[in-house]
């Protein structure tokens, strides 16, 4: 028997536990979407977060210059780069580098609100009637250096027919800013995910916005899912807004 048959069984099991070790990473282009202060231009390019946007062919819907915030939905070329379709004004009070969280409401008062194991600091945020502890809510937040979630609103949270809800029990969503990729883990909104073993299915792009289902697990978010998130912000038909 030659020494690559004797040991080829051994290589495809040695295979198949790295593939299940490393995040599954699929497509490399798609629709994508950024909010964020607009920190350059050119005639044909718009910067945000970081990223050079190419908005040449784009419908613009808002005032752009430098240090206005907009959002911006495009589409991620095989080059990495980023075409601009879209850029709007973002709702009032969306904040850059905010996140939105929706999970189960599990407790709250007056100053805090707990949801799936993450305490936010509700003190001062608009709270919209029907928080129920139990029922899913969402919840749009920033997060501080020390990683405290500081919410500017919070809502009931109704998912759409064709929304399977937060996924697996225990589990909830963070879709925010793609801030760092890292080896093994990822940094969304202010908040360091493990994705080792997660099925990442967009391209990992810093300043691109991104939906995470995460759970809490001794004290570390570890990540289910990572995916481009591409809803929109300023009226999302799977929620609640007003």
């Amino acid at each position: 028997m030659s020494v690559v048959r004797k040991f080829f069984p051994l290589m495809l099991i040695v295979l198949a536990l790295l593939s299940m070790a490393l995040p599954a990473f699929a497509q490399t282009t798609g629709e994508v979407e950024l909010v964020g202060t607009v920190e350059a231009m050119t005639l044909d390019t718009i910067t945000v977060n970081g990223q050079a946007i190419d908005v040449s062919t784009a419908e613009i819907n808002t005032s752009v210059e430098v240090g206005a915030v907009v959002k911006v939905e495009g589409m991620l070329n095989p080059d990495g780069s980023i075409s601009a379709r879209e850029v709007n004004a973002v709702a009032e009070g969306v904040q850059p580098g905010e996140a939105e969280l929706i999970g189960i409401l599990t407790s709250f008062n007056s100053s805090t609100m707990v949801v799936n194991g993450q305490t936010i600091d509700i003190s001062t945020a608009e709270l919209y009637p029907g928080l129920t502890v139990g029922e899913m809510v969402k919840v749009h937040a920033v997060a501080t250096a020390d990683g405290t979630w500081i919410a500017r609103e919070a809502e009931p949270y109704s998912p759409a027919a064709e929304d399977d809800g937060t996924g697996l029990p225990g589990e909830f969503e963070i879709t925010g800013t793609l801030e760092a990729v890292g080896d093994g883990s990822i940094t969304v909104a202010g908040q360091s995910i493990v994705i080792t073993g997660a099925e990442v299915k967009s391209a990992l792009v810093v300043g691109v916005r991104v939906k995470v289902h995460v759970s809490l697990v001794d004290g570390v978010l570890v990540a289910r899912e990572v995916e481009n998130a591409v809803s929109d912000m300023n009226d999302n038909t799977n929620s609640n807004d007003k």
